[in-house]
């Protein structure tokens, strides 16, 4: 372990309490969209039934609140903890179309595999409630 390194802590902070993402000559913001539809579409955990486990900065340090981390539902086949992925692990498209018959019909038109679009022609938010900004 290297000890001129700042802690995991710290980097965290300053990564995500950032305005704007440095300037990079390659990468747009097409790769975060990418990133976060790879997440979505090959893993999902449930949270388990254990406590939180909330974990405070280092003494000294300028914030009070703790980061809370929730620990993933798991199987012990043969006595080895696996969490449980409850999607495929295949970048399949399945965050876009559904993971399971339910949400596939829910999304598509049925009609030539198109999906449902709302009255604007986008597709449509399934989990929505109301389209009260159209």
């Amino acid at each position: 372990m290297r000890d001129d390194l700042p802690p995991a802590r710290e980097v965290a902070q300053r990564v995500f309490s950032a305005q704007q993402a440095p300037p990079h000559p390659s990468v747009s913001a097409l790769l975060y969209a990418w990133g976060q539809l790879v997440i979505t579409d090959i893993a999902q955990t449930n949270k388990s039934k254990a406590e939180p486990i909330d974990l405070f900065p280092p003494c000294g340090n300028d914030t009070s609140s703790a980061d809370r981390f929730y620990r993933s539902a798991f199987v012990t086949p043969n006595g080895v903890r696996h969490p449980v992925n409850l999607k495929s692990a295949w970048i399949d498209g399945s965050s876009l179309y559904g993971h399971t018959e339910e949400e596939r019909s829910s999304i598509r038109d049925g009609k030539d595999g198109r999906v449902r679009l709302d009255k604007r022609g986008f597709p449509m938010d399934v989990g929505a409630e109301n389209e009260s900004c159209s």
